[in-house]
């Protein structure tokens, strides 16, 4: 990366970077650069992509992406910034549609609440096939079946094992 040769310190995960981030980080943690993103806004190269499709993070994601980015800041909300320091540390998550937190997120309504977990691991490192000509459609399959779990109203929830220690001793 030329820009690194420049003596960049700082740069900002937008667009295409959010989607290539395990990659990203090998050459950023042997640089010593830091990297920051703005995860209340939806980024994407193309104009009129799917908002599903742009980078963003939801609440849920933020301790996710903690091993990724080292700066998170809020884009634009200096009137809502202890709403956003609310819904993105202290709660860490959001009941709604996404949009109304995240700023540019287009296309059809994501309610948060229906979201599975695993979408922050499924975008992390897929380099944004869906849109370079692959097969993958794993957001859309996600965004569906939140669709149809909002339709019953039922939420998923992994339920972690209480004592895993119990559970492989006996």
């Amino acid at each position: 990366m030329k820009q690194l040769d420049a003596g960049v310190t700082d740069i900002y995960i937008a667009a295409d970077l959010g989607f290539d981030l395990e990659r990203l980080n090998e050459v950023i943690d042997r640089e010593k650069v830091q990297l920051r993103v703005f995860p209340n806004l939806a980024q994407s190269l193309y104009a009129e992509q799917d908002g599903l499709l742009k980078f963003f993070i939801r609440p849920e994601d933020i301790d996710f992406y903690s091993d990724y980015v080292d700066v998170v800041e809020f884009y634009e909300v200096d009137d809502k910034l202890d709403i956003y320091y609310k819904i993105y540390a202290k709660d860490k998550k959001w009941f709604g549609d996404l949009a109304e937190i995240i700023i540019d997120l287009t296309g059809d309504k994501l309610d948060n609440k229906y979201m599975i977990d695993g979408f922050a691991e499924t975008r992390v490192r897929c380099e944004q096939r869906c849109i370079k000509g692959g097969k993958c459609r794993k957001c859309y399959r996600i965004r569906d079946l939140a669709n149809t779990l909002e339709k019953a109203d039922l939420i998923l929830k992994v339920q972690k094992e209480e004592n895993e220690g119990e559970k492989n001793n006996g």
